[in-house]
This record gives C-alpha cells, structure tokens and sequence, in this order.
C-alpha cells in the first residue's frame, strides 16, 4: 500500500492527501483560491503507513486504539509536520501521531 517510499519512524505517521476537487458535480470549475482556502485549516486523505509506536502518548485516551492503516483522516495543518511528494509523485504529509484529528466513516 504505501508506494510513497517513505517510512515514518518513532511516532510518525504518513498520510497521503486527497485530491483537491477541481469542479462541482454540476460541472462548474473552480477557482484555484477555493483550493487553497479548502486546505488552510486542516487536510484530509488516506493514512499510509505507521511508525514503530503510534499512540504510545501518555495523553493518548486510554481504551482508543490507533486508527489502522488505509483509513481515511483529518490532520492538522500547522504543527511539526512536513509535506513532500513521494516516488511515486504524490503529495504526503508526514506528520505526529497526535495531529490525526478524525478518523473519516465511509
């Protein structure tokens, strides 16, 4: 699953963005300002790979497993986190356990 050829270690964890849309179902297209206003407070995509020891925290809620990978997540946009295009070309964030916000049904 993770084509990215990048592996998080310790806490770290890999999440590989959505794409951004590009028009509506109706077909109208949108601006490139509403993407990069849809990206300012948070991001959400697909978590791809795990460090050795996620949600090893002791402010980790005690009862809640870690979200397995191939799940679909919220993370934060500012913290200790970095973005970079893996070897396959698309865009990840590689990020701390902690900044997973949600965990996306469906």
């Amino acid at each position: 699953m993770n084509t990215s050829g990048i592996n998080p270690t310790g806490h770290m964890v890999l999440v590989k963005y959505a794409a951004t849309e590009t028009k509506t179902a109706g077909g109208i297209h949108l601006p490139a300002a509403f993407a990069e206003r849809e990206s300012k407070s948070c991001r959400t995509g697909q978590l791809v790979a795990i460090g050795p020891t996620p949600g090893d925290y002791t402010d980790w809620p005690e009862g809640h497993e870690f979200p397995p990978v191939g799940s679909r997540v919220v993370v934060k946009k500012y913290a200790d986190q970095f973005d970079m295009k893996g070897d396959d070309g698309s865009e990840y964030r590689l990020c701390e356990d902690k900044d997973i916000l949600a965990v996306l049904e469906g």
